[in-house]
């Protein structure tokens, strides 16, 4: 349990970094679409009053919010932290 508990913990810190990669990528696409439009396109998106569109859809916007690997590590830490407690009892 403590081997797996370290090599979890290791996981956790190596894949912080992605973490910061898909929050980027779900919550600043459209920020990053609206930069990439040129100014006549600016003015043309204004003109009609619409609002840019990311890349990504919304579906898959909310699987990384929902469905992301770091929320199912966190449960499995969880679980052995308190099979390990458990078992010092």
């Amino acid at each position: 349990m403590h081997i797996l508990s370290g090599d979890l913990t290791l996981h956790k810190r190596t894949l912080g970094p992605l973490k910061t990669v898909i929050y980027g990528l779900r919550r600043y696409d459209d920020d990053r679409c609206a930069a990439l439009l040129s100014p006549e396109e600016k003015d043309e998106v204004e003109r009609r009053g619409e609002k840019v569109k990311g890349f990504m859809s919304h579906k898959s916007k909310i699987y990384l919010v929902r469905y992301n690997f770091f929320h199912l590590l966190a449960e499995l830490t969880v679980l052995l932290y308190d099979r390990r407690m458990s078992m010092t009892i």
